[in-house]
């Protein structure tokens, strides 16, 4: 990870850390990357929230916070957001269950819902080595990884959508 590393208050003191800041405001989960990019969801919007990682580490960021919204929509937060903590904790209150994350020390990709209850440990992605599309990565044969929400996810959204 790039940057100073500052400690959650610092965040809340509107320092932005190079894996961005999330926080409630306004009734709005908002994300804020260090490009000024960002976006901001209604936790009412939200059907799955999960956790995933993969193989960036340790240079680049590899563990996130991920909010679907739709049978092909998801939001994701690093873990090293700054004031990831204190969120997650207005989160688990929020929802009415404490929410536990435990991927954190993943190498590789994995992913396990967090809530709703009734499916934490479940995987929330899969994931597929697909053909790259770029010479060079072929070339250089690094596989390129697909990530998409499981089945049970993408049924979830489609569910809920529909009612």
């Amino acid at each position: 990870m790039a940057g100073r590393v500052m400690v959650d208050s610092e965040a809340d003191e509107g320092h932005v850390r190079s894996s961005g800041v999330i926080r409630f405001e306004e009734g709005l989960i908002r994300y804020e990357g260090q490009a000024g990019d960002g976006w901001e969801l209604a936790l009412s919007d939200v059907v799955v929230i999960g956790e995933c990682t993969n193989q960036n580490g340790p240079f680049a960021d590899d563990w996130f916070l991920c909010f679907a919204t739709g049978p092909r929509e998801w939001y994701e937060v690093s873990g090293d957001a700054g004031g990831y903590g204190d969120f997650l904790h207005e989160l688990g209150i929020r929802l009415g269950e404490a929410l536990s994350p435990g991927l954190f020390f993943s190498t590789d990709f994995a992913s396990v819902i967090l809530w709703p209850g009734e499916l934490r440990g479940r995987p929330m992605f899969r994931y597929a080595k697909v053909t790259s599309s770029s010479w060079l990565m072929r070339l250089l044969r690094i596989p390129t990884v697909e990530q998409r929400l499981s089945g049970e996810v993408s049924a979830l959204c489609s569910e809920d959508r529909a009612s």
